[in-house]
């Protein structure tokens, strides 16, 4: 007997599969939402600069080139806490902070269709959020 799952289900799962659902692009980014919308807004302004003729342009494929390293400060590094009673501190995991995490810069390269045409960037992703954009020769 064949099992059909139902339509809502399929969906759910095609829409967990996409690489990154904030974006327009296809393909392997790791930026995360606001990052990944910097850098779509950069590049395609990027790309209108580099050819104001063009009207029509969209990210198609990303590709990272270089992963960042990420790392975090442990608990009792991470905040201090002063305590009106250091006493009466509580050393119990729900009372612990979560630990700050942090990451280098990471590159991608990103293709554009430029009216027609495929245009290779390269974005590299720094820490504070910033994003620089390349032409990739």
């Amino acid at each position: 007997m064949k099992t059909l799952l139902p339509i809502p289900l399929v969906a759910l799962f095609a829409v967990g599969c996409s690489s990154n659902p904030f974006g327009s692009g296809v393909g392997t980014s790791i930026a995360s939402g606001p990052q990944y919308a910097t850098g779509e807004a950069k590049v395609l302004a990027a790309d209108a600069a580099a050819a104001p003729d063009c009207k029509s342009r969209k990210v198609i494929n990303t590709e990272v080139i270089t992963r960042p390293q990420v790392s975090a400060t442990p608990y009792d590094q991470a905040y201090t806490h002063s305590l009106p009673d250091a006493s009466k501190a509580t050393t119990s995991p729900s009372a612990r902070s979560i630990p700050e995490t942090t990451h280098s810069e990471f590159v991608e390269r990103w293709t554009i269709n430029r009216c027609g045409e495929r245009i290779q960037y390269r974005l590299t992703f720094r820490p504070n959020g910033d994003v620089q954009v390349a032409a990739d020769q």
